[in-house]
């Protein structure tokens, strides 16, 4: 099984003719270069979701509140959606006093 690059997503091309790999001497025609077939060339793109590397941040909304008392700004909830941290906002309105902001943040995506 050999591993070629096609716009810029790794697939997986197989021939079911070679059983040791295809040799595609880094041209993708749509042929198999081995034993010269059209119809022996299958891409799994399900392998090529799966190799999807995940994100190096993740971005979050991050709702903060001032109280007054010299603390400053601390993170009272965070979420990946600014809806979610929207709704969290106005029931912090309903039920406390002090300051309120949503700012976005950066952080590692472990």
């Amino acid at each position: 099984m050999a591993t070629l690059r096609l716009h810029q997503k790794s697939l997986d091309v197989s021939c079911s003719q070679n059983e040791g790999g295809i040799d595609t001497g880094g041209m993708f025609d749509g042929r198999c270069r081995t034993s010269g077939c059209d119809t022996c060339f299958t891409t799994n793109h399900s392998e090529a979701q799966e190799m999807k590397s995940k994100n190096k941040y993740q971005y979050l909304f991050v709702l903060q509140g001032n109280y007054g008392y010299g603390d400053g700004w601390e993170d009272l909830t965070a979420s990946d959606h600014r809806k979610d941290v929207r709704a969290a906002l106005r029931s912090y309105h309903e039920n406390e006093g002090g300051r309120y902001r949503i700012i976005r943040r950066r952080e590692l995506n472990i």
